[in-house]
Formats: C-alpha cells, structure tokens, sequence
C-alpha cells in the first residue's frame, strides 16, 4: 500500500481516522492524500438545475492562494507524522460521489465511522465499498489502536469476500508481529461449482507469512458478527479484516448482518473490501 486516501471534513482539524491514517502512511512508507470535499451550491442540493446554472455562472473563481494555504497546512501537518509525501484534492462535489471515484486511484482509503459522516447510513457505506472495489479502513470514533496492527485477527470463511479481503490486508499483514484467523468450528468451505478449496495456510505461506486459527462458534446468523468481535478482541487484536459482503435491493446496496454488527460495535479498525 503505497498510496493512501483520507476524506478531510476541514483544512485546518484532522479527525481521529486522519490521525490513524497518518500513522499508517507513516509506518508503510506510502503517500496521503486528502480529499476535502466542498458541497454542492444550495440549488442543486434542492435539484433546481437552473439556479444551479446561474449560481455558478456569478460565482467568483476560486481563489488559488487560499487553495495553495490549505495545501501547504495539510502537507505540514502529514510531515508532522512522519509521512514523506501528500496531496490535497479539492473536490467540487459531495463526498460519496468523489470518494466513490478517487478510491480507484489510491491502493487503500480510510474512512472514519459515526452517524455524523457522510455516509453513516448502512447503504452510503455500502455503495462507496462496492462502487471503489477498493480496500477500505473504517476507523471507529474514539479509536485507540495505534495503527501498529502487531496482532490482526481475519475473518475467514474460505469465501470469495474473505479472500479478496485477506489479499488486499498483505501489505499490513506482513508486518504484523501475530496474525489470528478466526474460524468457524465445524466450518465448511463455502459451496462453488468445480471449484477447489483454496487452504488459508498455504497461501499465506507463499508470501512468508502463518497464522494461528482461533475457533468461533458460528452459524448462528443472529449472533456470528457478536461472536468474531468477541474473539477478536479475546487475542488483543488490534485490527480486524472482513469481507463486506453486498448486494442490491430496491436499487440499494446492503451489507450483511455480520459487517453490519462490526461496523455498528467494534472499537477496532476494519479493513472490508467487496
């Protein structure tokens, strides 16, 4: 992970999952950028497109020299964490949508949690998941972890959403100084046609890397996303990777019972890709 993207709510304050996030940019070496995002003029939000067109028509330029100060602060204060190189984009949109784009460009995007964000509905989260099909770290409010991630504990239930989330976690799972995989008792690969098992241990092996497996009860569908907190929390983890799982309804992407719980509960950062 080399390149990092952070939405910036202000130019001037760096939230909790900022500060997370330049920790970690800091720790792998890689690049910040921050998107700070300037809402939509008053008429759009209403969908008045013609008073859109005419606000924007006598609206004055922008003014370069305060853009160039947010920068220049923003480039201060990520070198204050150690980070060698950032950027500040400033975008002319509301923040799904630029998210939703730039997350393409970048090999992780941190988010913060919390109903006062941007996308602290369940299907806003969701559509910026499964739109980026980028690695995504959702850092809670009042996080205390301090992006070390000496201890991750990973999900797994051999699924497809597991393992591409598992690839993604490679570059913080390789300097992680203990990696936990909980794991279902009694657990059965999930069903795919002609498809063979795909063994955890062997493919963390070809990239130097072991796990212990720490057993869950699951299967209950009700209680499995209290039940993988629980444990990973009982071997000290610090970050915790799950595959979100989505789907559509009534034109809305959802997530599944178990991101959900975690994304509601948990007081550790969740690495989730689609």
């Amino acid at each position: 992970m080399r390149d990092v993207l952070i939405h910036l709510a202000t130019h001037h304050e760096w939230d909790y999952s900022a500060l997370f996030a330049g920790r970690l940019s800091a720790r792998l070496k890689a690049s910040l950028t921050g998107a700070l995002c300037c809402p939509p003029v008053a008429a759009a939000m209403a969908g008045d497109v013609g008073g859109m067109v005419a606000m924007a028509a006598v609206r004055p330029p922008p003014d370069l020299d305060a853009l160039e100060g947010k920068r220049r602060r923003f480039g201060s204060w990520a070198s204050s964490m150690g980070v060698s190189h950032s950027d500040l984009l400033i975008c002319q949109t509301d923040a799904n949508y630029a998210l939703q784009s730039l997350a393409r460009w970048h090999d992780l995007l941190v988010l913060p949690a919390g109903d006062s964000v941007p996308w602290g509905s369940e299907p806003a989260l969701a559509e910026i998941l499964v739109t980026s099909q980028a690695p995504c770290l959702v850092v809670p409010e009042g996080c205390q972890s301090s992006a070390e991630g000496e201890c991750i504990a990973v999900a797994w239930d051999g699924s497809q959403a597991a393992a591409g989330a598992l690839h993604a976690a490679l570059p913080l799972l390789d300097r992680a100084k203990r990696i936990v995989a909980l794991v279902g008792k009694n657990m059965q690969p999930p069903a795919a046609a002609r498809m063979p098992h795909v063994d955890l241990e062997r493919q963390l092996a070809r990239h130097g890397l072991s796990c212990v497996r720490e057993p869950v009860e699951l299967g209950h569908h009700e209680t499995d996303g209290a039940a993988l907190l629980h444990a990973a929390l009982g071997v000290n983890a610090d970050l915790i990777v799950l595959g979100a799982f989505g789907r559509t309804r009534l034109s809305e992407w959802v997530l599944g019972g178990v991101s959900r719980y975690m994304l509601e509960h948990s007081p550790l950062p969740i690495l989730m890709r689609h």
